[in-house]
């Protein structure tokens, strides 16, 4: 019996076509994704936007089919840091993947800033 099974997805892999996906697309994707995750703040604006200090900000290095990010984000406070930062890798790294089709390596997380909620400020005592 002849297994023609590679034959034909040669086949059809060429009559496809091939998929690229821009490195700025993924890190939207990744920054998008990492803004749904609970206790995820967010910051903008334009002067933060331009000088990479955005929260989620991602950085995105590409091999072929497969990505490397590495992603600051700012978290509420009160959390428990070490938890928000794992859900942030596995859902970013598991929708990233799912989204895009790029197999995505590692998601190093950093937080950089925990800013108080406004109900937290309010519970200060001055």
């Amino acid at each position: 019996m002849v297994d023609r099974t590679a034959a034909t997805r040669t086949e059809q892999d060429r009559v496809a076509g091939t998929l690229t996906v821009a490195h700025r697309v993924v890190r939207t994707v990744v920054e998008e994704t990492a803004r749904r995750v609970t206790g995820v703040a967010e910051r903008s604006g334009t002067l933060d936007s331009l000088r990479g200090l955005g929260s989620p900000h991602a950085e995105v290095r590409m091999t072929g089919l497969s990505a490397h990010v590495r992603l600051t984000v700012d978290v509420t406070w009160p959390c428990a840091l070490a938890e928000v930062a794992a859900e942030v890798r596995d859902v970013v790294r598991s929708e990233t993947t799912r989204l895009t089709g790029i197999d995505v390596h590692t998601v190093d997380v950093e937080v950089r800033a925990v800013p108080p909620t406004a109900e937290a400020r309010e519970r200060r005592v001055s």
